[in-house]
C-alpha cells in the first residue's frame, strides 16, 4: 500500500512522518529530499541559479531565506521554482513509491505531480485550524508572524488529490491526541 500524507503548511505532517518513523514504518519527506536535491544535484542547481541568481545558492543548497521570500510573496516565482524542482523530485519520489511493500510520502504538492498522485493507494490529509498553524510556524520553525501569515496565504488555495481514498486526520487538540489517531490510522494497514 502506498499512502501519501498532506496537509497546508504547519498543519502537523511533519509529526506524522516522525510518528510513522517511529512505528519502523518508511516514510520519504519530500521536503527533506528537495533539500537533499538542492545540494547534491548539479544539473538542478544549475536550473536555479539561471533563473533565480547565483545568489540563490550556497554550498549547503540554496539560500533559503532568498528564495523563501521570494516564493511566498510572488506566485510566479513560485510556479517557476516548481517548474524546475519537480521532474527531478517526481523521479525520486516515484522510484520511492514503487518499492514494494507499504510506503508512505509526506508533502503537500501531491496535486501538482499527478504522476506521484496515480501510484497512491490512499490519502491521509491532516487539518488544523490556521491559528494553530500561525502559532505553530512562529514557534517552531522561528517565523515571524508576518511571515508564517505570508506562507499560510500563499497555500490557501492548495488543492488535494481527488479521486483517492482519503482519511481525515485532525490536528485540533493535544499533540498526545494527535498521534493516538495516527497509530488508530496504522492498525487499520
Amino acid at each position: 500500500m502506498k499512502i501519501g500524507v498532506a496537509g497546508l503548511i504547519g498543519s502537523g505532517k511533519s509529526l506524522v512522518g516522525k510518528t510513522l518513523r517511529g512505528q519502523g514504518l518508511p516514510v520519504l519527506d519530500v521536503d527533506a529530499k528537495v533539500h537533499e536535491l538542492y545540494a547534491s544535484c548539479e544539473e538542478l542547481r544549475q536550473k536555479i541559479s539561471q533563473a533565480f541568481g547565483p545568489e540563490s545558492l550556497t554550498p549547503e543548497g540554496v539560500n533559503r531565506p532568498l528564495l523563501a521570500n521570494l516564493i511566498f510573496s510572488n506566485p510566479a516565482a513560485r510556479e517557476q521554482l516548481e517548474q524546475i524542482v519537480y521532474p527531478y523530485l517526481t523521479e525520486t519520489v516515484t522510484a520511492f513509491l514503487k518499492e514494494p511493500g507499504l510506503r508512505f510520502v509526506e508533502a503537500s504538492f501531491f496535486a501538482k505531480i499527478p504522476e506521484v498522485t496515480a501510484l497512491l493507494d490512499e490519502l491521509w490529509i491532516v487539518e488544523s485550524p490556521e491559528e494553530a498553524r500561525l502559532q505553530r510556524l512562529v514557534e517552531h520553525r522561528g517565523l515571524t508572524a508576518e511571515e508564517a501569515t505570508r506562507r499560510i496565504a500563499s497555500q490557501r488555495e492548495t488543492p488535494f488529490p481527488t479521486g483517492l481514498s482519503t482519511r481525515i486526520i485532525k490536528n485540533e487538540g493535544s499533540r498526545e491526541a494527535f498521534v493516538n489517531q495516527i497509530l488508530d490510522f496504522c492498525k487499520t494497514l
